[in-house]
């Protein structure tokens, strides 16, 4: 799938799924989804919310770079369009909690679902927002031409992680 602006696009898209399939799901908590603004300037949105909502735990949903084309040493590849949603390790601000990613990795590899680990040498992650303690994992789209005028992403990556999304809220 090739679009303009497709990195903020499909973290709403698969937010909405989400919260559609979990509209009339019974839960022991409350479940709350923001979509937040000024990711690149500090993560305000997402540091009011987290800070407003004081939630337990937390999973973030953006996008990631695929970096997997000709010529790309080893070193630079992040995460490779067509092997799975990315859950992110750590980056150049924040290493994730380990029990949220063997978390999202068990439940991957329950419901057999593709996945592959982010490890960002750089970056500013939404997950950072939430406070100290929080148990909080980034959920990531690996994508071609990240925050270009033609993002390329994969439509069956987007069903893959809304999936893995609704299992680790229904299973938690």
């Amino acid at each position: 799938m090739n679009s303009k602006s497709l990195d903020n696009r499909v973290s709403v898209f698969i937010l909405l799924e989400v919260l559609r399939h979990l509209k009339d799901a019974s839960v022991p908590y409350d479940i709350y989804g923001v979509f937040t603004v000024q990711e690149e300037v500090g993560l305000r949105g997402a540091i009011s919310s987290a800070h407003l909502i004081d939630p337990d735990f937390g999973f973030g949903l953006d996008v990631t770079i695929a970096f997997d084309v000709p010529g790309a040493q080893g070193h630079e590849v992040v995460t490779r369009l067509g092997k799975g949603a990315a859950i992110k390790i750590m980056d150049g601000t924040v290493i994730s909690d380990y029990r949220m990613v063997n978390y999202m990795k068990k439940m991957a590899h329950q419901y057999q679902i593709p996945w592959q680990a982010e490890l960002l040498p750089a970056g500013e992650p939404t997950q950072q927002a939430c406070k100290g303690t929080v148990k909080k994992e980034l959920l990531q789209e690996p994508c071609l031409f990240l925050c270009g005028i033609s993002t390329k992403l994969l439509k069956w990556h987007i069903l893959g992680i809304s999936s893995t999304v609704l299992i680790c809220w229904n299973a938690a």
